[in-house]
């Protein structure tokens, strides 16, 4: 073995004997040349040349320029309001009843005093740091750095012109001052693989009231963005990166030296951090993770979190991160990271130039902590353009978050409001697919008692968040249990505005979106049936893409919406969807261009002869009339019902056969829909339409519609769909041990007032009923001396009477295939 690894491995395991805390509570114990970290550990470098220890008991105020090697606080180390501050330090560590005192909310750093808290390029001394904790500021109890209060970011009145050399502010710019650096986001919709675009550097020379002059011209135009009709939807940004306290790593290149990070650990550490700005921080590159394991004598070399800004595994309870500045050197992967930390305020927060993500829950079992008005931009990552990248990361690569989002909520039960994202891959990403399963407390400020489950763990309240000009997706979920979506702007983003991605099926549920593509760019939201159970969108807009709604769920509901957009509605995999239900819904061509407003099924038609097509799912289990209405057309007061050419009745039928999905369709040859319809209540999808009852409706390209909300049925019947007469029934083996054939039935026509349970008599035997939830049933009978046998159904009335008017025979043959006959009713 190494022997650099002797007494690491020697600490460690001293590190074990410690008795275990509680599910995902963070213990920390200090030891005499080390501090235990649950199971990891960062040694105490109190022997190296120039060190700083204050003591339980002292305050300690620094000089206005000190470098240390290593700084410990037990006592308080409190910097001077009245002058300027520079501490160089290695390592500073708050133990357990220590204070770091940089500005308080009663007593800040005034506005007109500056600090600087510099962590020293100093290489990592892995003999003894295998997990790399130090070169950095760790709390393990309190600290508080709470500078000058500044506006954080605001927007414009206007559009502003390249070469402009002067703002005009929508709020008072609050603390900003001569000298400070301003972000201006892009504005465009940019279609990915291109970027967004970033000026460079730009200060304010001059303030005058909202009005702020700038050091440059701007390069590039900074536009409102607007819908078709040329209404605003969002104005343009800027956002003020200049605090007068600062922490930052003295090797800030994206490539050359030893980072420095911060971090508040453990279960007993507090924060109250303000107005500070925090560059060039963070180790944990956006590459694949390579942990240490003492164990093994594997030293890693990509740490898994060091990052900018990090509450790991602490309490929260009253923690509060306000008006921060995080930015990135475009080495580290994360900016402020919330880790097994609960209850916690991040406020007015910015995070810039991040390849993974600006913000991030990391676990899946992070909750109650409030993300409100931050900021994330320029977060680029490892983004292909496909839309699996961020599963791959996650699973495939061992490199979960890495794509360029401005929010990876991987722990969603948590407070996201007012949140924006402009210029990253990925605005905002909702990201439970891959949650590690751990404990939190079930009231703040208690013990770890609650299990994590990502299937009900959804946000307690996702408002009025904005993602805005990213290069591939604005808002995307994966695996996100239902929740209430509301007032969710996702604007010119280069690929998709809002995008479900593969999971657990999910049921996305928007209210009042409003979704913006420039031009015909884009499509506005994209899902797909497979993986989304059910999607719901009440009121809102959603225009100016090539798709408005592209693709669908298994359950579709739209209420009260507006749709603008060169296709608004795509849905072409009727087969897939088992209903759609559209109220109030205002249908609008973009300007310029005929309506296209509802794409709805395909034109393929089954020729007659075998094989059948292949679908997705059988459309011949639901037998309930058309699933897909539209109430109040256009607001004409008109109801409507869609169908598929398929369902037209002059079509061929689709006979049942011994085939996956194919053993509930129509129990007879040659016949056509409209004849299986009329004869047993059969039809694909559902229902049979004539050419007399199709009504023409504008702008539905593919499908067709008739009058009224609801389809006439039949009188109720339950039919033998399979075996048929056509062919010999299959015997199989059942679970008992003896041999059976089984039966598919349908039930269909007139539900109200019927039981679902139906009567069935086979070659004249005793009745027996079959039950069941559902209108399709799978029963098996014995009757298997060769020849032809007779099956009789009829239905049942909620008082189990027979209803002699639903009586049907049906026959199979056991043996030889027999001549085809046909099933008569009675």
């Amino acid at each position: 073995m190494n022997p650099l690894l002797n007494l690491a491995l020697a600490l460690t395991a001293a590190a074990t004997s410690v008795a275990a805390p509680p599910p995902h509570a963070m213990s920390v114990v200090v030891r005499a040349e080390r501090i235990l970290i649950a199971n990891e550990f960062v040694p105490r470098y109190l022997d190296l040349p120039k060190v700083l220890v204050v003591r339980a008991g002292e305050t300690f105020t620094p000089p206005t320029d000190s470098t240390w090697d290593y700084i410990e606080v037990a006592g308080t180390l409190r910097i001077d309001r009245t002058r300027d501050t520079v501490l160089r330090f290695t390592h500073l560590f708050v133990l357990p009843g220590g204070v770091l005192d940089v500005g308080t909310t009663t007593d800040p750093i005034p506005a007109n005093r500056h600090v600087e808290l510099i962590v020293r390029d100093v290489p990592i001394n892995i003999a003894r740091d295998p997990f790399q904790w130090g070169n950095g500021l760790l709390n393990f109890n309190r600290q508080t750095r709470v500078g000058a209060a500044k506006t954080a970011w605001t927007t414009l009145t206007g559009d502003v012109a390249a070469g402009a050399r002067e703002l005009t502010l929508a709020a008072d710019p609050q603390g900003w001052r001569v000298g400070d650096e301003l972000l201006l986001p892009d504005t465009r919709q940019t279609a990915f693989p291109a970027l967004p675009r970033r000026e460079p550097s730009v200060t304010i020379v001059a303030i005058d009231g909202r009005t702020i002059t700038l050091s440059k011209p701007l390069d590039f135009e900074h536009l409102a963005l607007r819908d078709p009709d040329n209404r605003v939807v969002l104005l343009p940004r800027v956002a003020n990166l200049t605090r007068n306290i600062v922490v930052r790593s003295e090797a800030l290149g994206p490539e050359t030296g030893t980072p420095g990070h911060t971090a508040n650990v453990g279960e007993h550490a507090t924060w109250d951090v303000r107005y500070n700005t925090l560059v060039g921080l963070g180790r944990t590159r956006a590459v694949p993770l390579d942990n240490t394991v003492l164990a093994t004598g594997h030293i890693g070399t990509n740490q898994q979190g060091r990052y900018s800004d990090h509450q790991h595994h602490a309490q929260g309870f009253g923690s509060s991160s306000v008006g921060n500045v995080n930015q990135g050197s475009g080495r580290a992967k994360w900016g402020v990271v919330v880790h097994g930390t609960h209850d916690a305020l991040i406020e007015d927060t910015i995070a810039v130039g991040f390849p993974g993500a600006g913000f991030v829950t990391e676990d899946g079992y992070e909750v109650r902590n409030i993300f409100r008005r931050n900021f994330a931009a320029y977060s680029v990552g490892n983004h292909t353009g496909a839309a699996s990248i961020e599963e791959d990361n996650a699973k495939r690569f061992n490199n979960p978050g890495s794509a360029g989002a401005g929010f990876w909520f991987r722990g969603l039960k948590n407070v996201m409001d007012r949140n924006e994202a402009w210029n990253n891959a990925i605005g905002m990403n909702v990201f439970g697919l891959t949650q590690v399963e751990g404990h939190y407390p079930s009231v703040p400020g208690g013990e770890p008692d609650t299990t994590s489950n990502r299937l009900v763990d959804a946000p307690l309240q996702f408002t009025n968040n904005v993602t805005a000009a990213n290069a591939v997706m604005g808002l995307e979920y994966w695996g996100a249990p239902k929740f209430r979506n509301e007032h969710h702007v996702s604007a010119f983003n280069g690929i998709i505005q809002f995008f479900h991605g593969l999971s657990d099926p999910t049921h996305p549920h928007m209210i009042d979106p409003l979704f913006v593509g420039s031009n015909g760019m884009s499509q506005c939201t994209s899902t797909a049936t497979p993986y989304a159970a059910s999607m719901t969108i009440d009121g809102g807009r959603i225009v100016g893409c090539r798709y408005g709604i592209g693709g669908a769920a298994a359950y579709v509901r739209i209420k009260g919406t507006e749709l603008q957009n060169v296709t608004n509605i795509l849905w072409p995999e009727f087969e897939a969807m088992a209903s759609s239900y559209q109220e109030d819904v205002k249908f609008r061509a973009m300007p310029g261009l005929p309506p296209q407003n509802i794409v709805f099924g395909h034109n393929r038609v089954w020729s007659g002869v075998l094989p059948l097509p292949v679908t997705p799912q059988s459309t011949w289990i639901q037998q309930q009339g058309s699933q897909h209405r539209i109430k109040n057309w256009q607001g004409t007061g008109r109801d409507y019902r869609l169908f598929i050419k398929q369902q037209l009745a002059s079509t061929p039928a689709w006979p049942s056969l011994d085939e996956s999905q194919q053993q509930y369709n129509c129990p007879e040859d040659d016949l056509t829909m409209g004849q299986c319809w009329a004869k047993y209540g059969l039809a694909y999808g559902g229902a049979a339409l004539t050419d007399a009852e199709a009504v023409p409706l504008e702008g539905l390209v593919a499908g067709f519609a008739a009058a009224g909300l609801d389809t006439p049925l039949g009188p109720p019947r339950a039919v033998i769909t399979f075996p048929t007469s056509r062919a010999a029934a299959p015997i199989e083996r059942q679970p008992d041990g003896t041999n059976g054939v089984a039966v598919y039935a349908m039930l269909t026509g007139e539900s109200t007032g019927v039981s679902p349970v139906f009567r069935v008599s086979v070659d004249g035997g005793a009745p027996f009923d079959v039950g069941g939830d559902a209108n399709r049933r799978r029963f098996v009978v014995r009757n298997l001396s060769e020849g032809s046998h007779e099956i009789r159904t009829w239905r049942l009335d909620a008082k189990l009477h027979a209803i002699e008017s639903s009586l049907l025979t049906f026959r199979y043959a056991v043996g030889a295939s027999p001549a085809k006959t046909r099933a008569q009713p009675r």
